[in-house]
């Protein structure tokens, strides 16, 4: 019974954390809100944003696939800081731009800069589990002692 609520706490912290609150507010509002505020005619990588909004739809059906995750908010991240950066009109510097815009282009920064290390470490770490690999592996292995788990330090993964 613990571990059915402890799953389902999970998927729901999953879902609104991760999908609602990173993939439907940033992605949905800001390819509709950020060309009508900045006064661009469109998003500057339109094909991208297409692909962004796709790809972004196969985790929340399948509520996993974290690289999907990943891929589409960094395709996404980069149309929205672009389009902020590049296309905005020629009087409305950045210190004029609406508040709405601001937390969206801070948003696509911050995941920017976040989510694809956190793709590289959950990548590592997937192979330090399945291949015996050893990316967090600590140093008292190289000095020759074994520990007693051979699939990478869970403590060496933590931040």
């Amino acid at each position: 019974m613990r571990l059915a609520i402890f799953i389902s706490d999970s998927v729901y912290g999953m879902i609104i954390v991760a999908y609602l609150l990173t993939a439907l507010f940033p992605g949905g509002f800001g390819s509709y809100l950020i060309p009508l505020m900045v006064d661009a005619r469109d998003m500057v990588f339109p094909f991208l944003n297409m692909l962004s909004y796709w790809v972004s739809l196969l985790p929340v059906l399948i509520l996993a696939s974290l690289v999907a995750f990943i891929t589409a908010f960094t395709m996404g991240g980069l149309n929205y800081v672009t389009t902020v950066l590049q296309s905005r009109c020629y009087r409305l510097t950045m210190m004029r731009l609406p508040l709405s815009v601001w937390v969206i282009f801070v948003t696509s920064c911050l995941g920017l800069f976040a989510f694809p290390a956190l793709l590289v470490a959950c990548i590592m770490k997937t192979l330090d589990t399945s291949l015996s690999t050893s990316f967090f592996m600590p140093a008292i292995i190289e000095a020759g002692q074994a520990l007693s788990f051979s699939d990478g330090s869970p403590i060496l993964f933590q931040p």
